[in-house]
């Protein structure tokens, strides 16, 4: 092992305890390792900035725009409403269409956008039947995750794969509905996993009164 790969490796190691014991926000340890690499000469200048003009880095940008934008239509507000006229029908019914919705609407939105916009009215779920926050806050974040899977835009990790998979040489890049039909198998197997069989495992971290 060279010395540069030990450096390297030490300041890998370095910002890993850095991203889990968050002494500074995640945004302000990439940019200091970042800053680090270039200063010791292992980047070029135009290597530490190529990430910023990746297209997905700046299609992520964009998403997190259209979603402030979407929650400021007050759409998605109309939408809780509706769900919480469901849920005072039949909570069965209710959980099902919320997490439902929560998957497809993580389809289109930024996952982080969605999950803070449905944390309150799930807390809210929780008071009103009397259980813990996390057998419905825990679902909510998996919902998410599952939706994010129905298209390319679903998560950030979708956008940086196909711009990997572009740069590699290949013909062309993957489609916005490429592998929605096997995320609609993943939603359609996990939401029935997390409907019927997650609340007799999920922990009770408390009860709400």
């Amino acid at each position: 092992m060279t010395f540069s790969i030990a450096i390297v490796l030490a300041l890998l190691a370095c910002g890993f305890v850095l991203f889990v014991i968050e002494l500074f926000s995640i945004d302000v340890t990439a940019i200091l390792l970042l800053t680090i690499l270039l200063l010791l000469g292992y980047l070029s200048p135009s290597e530490a900035i190529s990430g910023f003009s990746n297209p997905a880095v700046i299609t992520i940008a964009l998403l997190f725009i259209l979603s402030h934008a979407l929650e400021k239509t007050g759409l998605l507000e109309y939408l809780v409403v509706r769900i919480n006229r469901l849920t005072s029908q039949s909570k069965s019914l209710g959980k099902t269409v919320y997490l439902l919705a929560i998957g497809f609407a993580s389809a289109v939105v930024n996952n982080t956008a969605i999950v803070a916009i449905f944390i309150p009215v799930t807390i809210r779920m929780a008071q009103k039947f009397k259980i813990s926050p996390s057998k419905l806050l825990i679902p909510l974040s998996y919902a998410a995750i599952l939706g994010g899977t129905l298209t390319l835009v679903g998560t950030s990790t979708n956008l940086l794969v196909n711009s990997i998979y572009s740069a590699s040489g290949a013909v062309k890049p993957l489609g916005m509905f490429e592998f929605t039909k096997y995320g609609l198998i993943l939603l359609g197997i996990g939401l029935i996993y997390i409907v019927i069989i997650a609340p007799k495992i999920l922990p009770s971290r408390s009860i709400t009164s």
